[in-house]
């Protein structure tokens, strides 16, 4: 499975993940806190036990509200210095990873030059335009996420995000 990118350039998971969120799922640890958040834009998981039970996991944590939502952590928490926002299903996936030992994919610890919320940017970024000399793991995300391109190619043609839709 592939959770997320790994998101290091914008700050550890005490900027992003509120107290509250930390304290409930019994992850309210310093080596948690230092961590990089993981990015939920996009994932590629294979069907199996391992990430059905993750994914359970992931769901039951985003179906409570104290730890999804933007409401302020309980009155006896206090947010860490430096705490911008809570990350909301990001957040937890985070720190679903962090408890399973499950790392997102590494793309440096400075930010590229691209939107690495979108597949095929990532995707060229890794491997370029050309998948000769490309190990099979290579030519594999880029054969998986060749689809989801096209598809987002086509939707993004379509629909303009950030703007409401009036039916």
């Amino acid at each position: 499975m592939m959770p997320g990118i790994e998101i290091p350039w914008d700050g550890p998971n005490s900027t992003w993940i509120k107290r509250e969120a930390l304290v409930t799922t019994g992850m309210d640890r310093q080596d948690i806190l230092a961590a990089s958040p993981v990015q939920a834009s996009f994932s590629l998981w294979r069907a199996g036990p391992g990430s059905r039970a993750f994914v359970a996991h992931w769901l039951d944590w985003c179906s409570q509200r104290s730890l999804v939502s933007d409401d302020p952590s309980r009155n006896d928490l206090t947010e860490f210095p430096g705490f911008r926002g809570h990350r909301h299903d990001q957040a937890l996936l985070t720190l679903c990873c962090l408890r399973e030992q499950v790392v997102g994919l590494s793309l440096g610890s400075e930010q590229p030059e691209i939107d690495v919320r979108h597949p095929s940017q990532v995707s060229r970024y890794l491997f370029g335009e050309v998948a000769s000399g490309q190990t099979l793991a290579g030519q594999f995300l880029r054969a998986a996420v060749w689809p989801i391109e096209r598809f987002e190619h086509a939707l993004r043609s379509r629909v303009k995000f950030g703007k409401t839709i009036h039916e």
